[in-house]
């Protein structure tokens, strides 16, 4: 109350002068005062709601999972896009689960011009005839086409390597995948490796690096195995060594048959398999 009985119109908030119209800067401090103090009364009210079950490609957030780019569902578990993979190796999958009805996923692995690309089908389960996996050898769909994939691969085992490989050589790899709306499986998981070995030397070898980071890489194979990935015997069965006979390694590297043993392999190669 000023002299003479009027009143002066000022806010006293937060103590005298710090909001009064003509101080500004005072209002801007009561206003970020007011907002702090009500995020801690939100925060401490509605704790964050987490997610019934886990965010595979994805991220919970508030109860709901948030998919990160070319994932769909309530958990983020089925691919519904495109990727891309600059990485030297990795995997691409289309998730954890059966695919969903009418998918269409495409990869693009990037490498260097004229790089070797290796794809390995560790795991494939499509309907047959009707969900498929295309390869192509180079950035898009009207390179070459090197591979389609559809229905079941049997899982390796020791003596039946049936896993395919698959093999670019542009520097580029693109993979598409769709399936129909009838019938899914569990999909797919495939490994792809930038400039490696074929088949890792199929475990009889030793990978080995060009002179160059540009050259590709070959297998060195061990002594009794030959062939690109060291996958062909010099000696099958190992010319039955000790009691049929023993491969020598050196001239023609063949079975050299003991007394009463013979036979021959593909090729007229002897095996030493039969009695004379």
């Amino acid at each position: 109350m000023e002299p003479g009985g009027k009143f002066n119109p000022r806010l006293f908030l937060f103590g005298p002068k710090l909001a009064s119209r003509s101080d500004p800067r005072g209002i801007n401090k009561y206003l970020v005062v007011c907002a702090l103090f009500s995020f801690v009364l939100l925060t401490h009210a509605s704790p964050a709601k987490s997610c019934d079950k886990s965010c595979n490609s994805g991220k919970c957030i508030n109860g709901s999972c948030v998919c990160e780019r070319g994932w769909v569902g309530d958990h983020c578990q089925h691919c519904q896009g495109r990727f891309k993979l600059t990485e030297p190796s990795g995997y691409l999958t289309d998730g954890p689960f059966n695919y969903k009805f009418k998918t269409k996923c495409t990869w693009l692995i990037e490498a260097y011009p004229n790089a070797v690309l290796r794809l390995r089908f560790n795991h494939f389960a499509t309907e047959c005839s009707w969900d498929h996996m295309y390869v192509y050898d180079g950035d898009s769909v009207y390179a070459p086409l090197v591979a389609v994939f559809s229905g079941l691969i049997v899982p390796e085992t020791r003596g039946n390597e049936t896993v395919p490989e698959v093999e670019t050589t542009s520097g580029y790899a693109l993979l598409h995948f769709f399936s129909d709306a009838a019938y899914n499986l569990t999909g797919f998981n495939i490994f792809y490796s930038i400039n490696s070995c074929p088949n890792n030397c199929s475990g009889h070898g030793k990978c080995t690096p060009g002179n160059s980071a540009a050259s590709r890489v070959y297998c060195e194979c061990d002594k009794y195995w030959k062939g690109e990935a060291c996958d062909i015997p010099y000696c099958r069965d190992n010319c039955g060594s000790p009691d049929h006979g023993y491969c020598d390694l050196t001239g023609e590297k063949l079975c050299v048959c003991n007394d009463s043993w013979q036979g021959e392999s593909r090729g007229g190669k002897r095996l030493c398999c039969m009695l004379e």
